[in-house]
């Protein structure tokens, strides 16, 4: 990742840009970070880069040509950079902010100074950015802070991928305490939890104080955080009050499994089918988009299974969570189960039995029409869509099924991938009009 920082003072950032993480950041060829003195471009001998406002009043205003031409230069080298002002009119810099702004390549920072810039200079910035709502004597600090904490959002530059996804704010919540050795320190013990390999029960103990920290230091951001069914049993658990606490909140209407045993291959015989890292992104993405409660991957291998998690769990808990948090809120959709006779006693459990249909290339087998699915879906059933991979769901799961949507058909080759199936599917019977 590149940043460009244009300021008068570029010496300011010298030192700090040059210790720590950034600096082996730097020297791996992760960051790439230039400092841009705009003085350089300014137009009379005495170099000056601000004048008097006009209209009167106090300070100084940085002047409009110095910076164009310094932004313009640097876009003639390199093209495509997001231009960010530092400014206490920006947007307030947060978490969320720091890990959409890691989605650039390219950032040039601009360090406001004096009264601020020209006013005329707005159409070359892309979007302005405050750190906080005190004024500082410019922007160069906060310029700083914008380097430091996206460059830990990048691959490679933090020694541990899941130490930014589990800082304090990464989550929503303040962070849990956190202790190391001596075990004893001036009469106070390690919490005994953190000593007993329960790594279920250290999860747990870690999540009921980071709810207890935050609700006393920062009782704003507790009132903006949800939580799973899960994570509600587990903080009650730990004896923490629930009950100001915003359960997760998703509309279910349709639920989508992926079937991956028992499935055909082109013989007719039964198999089983690979999880496919591209299977778990692209039909959580589109049950995300459409709407879909939950989709189930369904196999009962043990090392299939592990697989999914530890990709679920990269986007969900680890680097993928900071990096792209909206990934893994499509992957939160997800849940692995070893098959669909375990699905249906959950459902069964739930008291609220699904109406199955499935999907099939064979003709000839449909039983309903996509406009009477959509209808039922519509009228609030709870309804479960299967997909086979390979060449489709075996004998002894469609005779199991209530109804079978028709096959998709185009002009020609008809042989489309499961994930364009689910998409098309889901966009029939769930899009809105």
């Amino acid at each position: 990742m590149r940043f460009d920082i244009m300021t008068i003072f570029p010496d300011l950032l010298e030192s700090p840009l040059n210790e720590g993480i950034i600096r082996r950041a730097r020297a791996a060829g992760i960051l790439e970070i230039k400092s841009h003195n705009i003085r350089d471009f300014a137009l009379d001998k005495h170099a000056m880069t601000d004048d008097r406002p006009f209209g009167g009043g106090e300070g100084m205003v940085m002047k409009p040509e110095p910076l164009a031409d310094a932004l313009q230069t640097v876009s003639a080298e390199r093209a495509g950079g997001h231009v960010v002002l530092l400014s206490p009119q920006g947007r307030p810099y947060n978490q969320a902010l720091a890990a959409e702004l890691a989605e650039y390549e390219h950032l040039i920072l601009i360090c406001g100074r004096y009264e601020g810039i020209d006013d005329r200079l707005a159409d070359y910035i892309d979007e302005e950015v405050s750190i906080g709502d005190y004024v500082l004597t410019g922007g160069e600090l906060p310029a700083m802070v914008l380097i430091d904490s996206i460059s830990r959002l990048l691959p490679g530059v933090l020694g541990c991928e899941n130490s930014a996804s589990r800082d304090s704010f990464s989550c929503g919540l303040l962070k849990h305490p956190q202790f190391t050795r001596p075990r004893v320190f001036a009469g106070r013990e390690v919490p005994e939890v953190l000593m007993s390999g329960d790594h279920q029960a250290i999860r747990r103990w870690r999540l009921a104080q980071s709810v207890k920290r935050t609700r006393v230091r920062r009782p704003d951001l507790l009132a903006g955080a949800q939580f799973s069914a899960e994570e509600l049993k587990d903080l009650r658990a730990e004896g923490i009050e629930t009950s100001g606490l915003r359960p997760e909140t998703t509309e279910v209407r349709l639920d989508v499994a992926l079937v991956h045993y028992p499935v055909c291959n082109k013989n007719k015989e039964i198999i089983g089918s690979a999880i496919t890292n591209l299977d778990l992104h692209d039909i959580a993405r589109a049950s995300a988009t459409y709407g879909v409660g939950t989709y189930y991957v369904v196999t009962p291998y043990e090392d299939q299974q592990r697989l999914a998690m530890e990709i679920i769990e990269h986007w969900r808990q680890g680097f993928g969570a900071v990096y792209n948090p909206d990934r893994g809120q499509a992957l939160a959709k997800v849940a692995v189960v070893d098959s669909l006779e375990s699905l249906f006693k959950e459902a069964g459990n739930r008291g609220s039995r699904y109406h199955v249909m499935a999907t099939t290339a064979a003709h000839g087998a449909a039983t309903i029409g996509y406009n009477q699915a959509r209808q039922r879906v519509a009228a609030g059933e709870r309804t479960l869509l299967l997909f086979g991979t390979g060449w489709g769901l075996a004998a002894e799961i469609m005779s199991q099924v209530d109804d079978v949507l028709p096959p998709l058909g185009g002009k020609g080759y008809n042989h489309l991938s499961v994930r364009s199936a689910v998409s098309i599917i889901l966009d029939r019977l769930l899009a809105s009009e």
